[in-house]
């Protein structure tokens, strides 16, 4: 069980796709911070939170992206399942450990899936023992 992210957004300054997950965030290509912020952070872990419940785990199967937003479901879901498995490990280290096993050219695009990652991860274990909304 997972969800499609339909934010289609490029970045105003130079047309490259990325998602502004945070105010703080600029793109990692060209330094603009003109993109609006999506909240991306939030929106994963309570969908995250309701596939945990209804499956048990936070595996994705046979989920197919269908948008360059799914990809940060996609990378997002990966990272809690590694996470979930091995709470002890801090969250710069599974995210750094996620981002470094794909392989991306560009340092600051690697800095932004950190990023990303790390967000996601704190927000999980501020959110995960929180009751589910009726």
């Amino acid at each position: 069980m997972a969800y499609h992210c339909y934010h289609q957004t490029p970045c105003p300054a130079c047309g490259r796709h990325y998602v502004r997950f945070d105010a703080t965030e600029a793109c990692p290509w060209c330094g603009s911070a003109e993109a609006p912020v999506y909240d991306l952070v939030e929106e994963v872990v309570h969908y995250a939170r309701q596939t945990l419940i209804a499956q048990g785990h936070l595996a994705i199967g046979g989920f197919v992206p269908t948008t360059l937003a799914d990809g940060y479901v996609v990378r997002a879901y990966e990272a809690l399942e590694a996470r979930r498995r091995l709470p002890e490990l801090p969250a710069a280290l599974v995210a750094a450990e996620a981002v470094q096993s794909w392989r991306l050219a560009d340092e600051a695009e690697q800095a932004h899936w950190e990023r990303f990652l790390v967000a996601v991860l704190e927000h999980w274990e501020a959110e995960r023992h929180r009751a589910p909304a009726e």
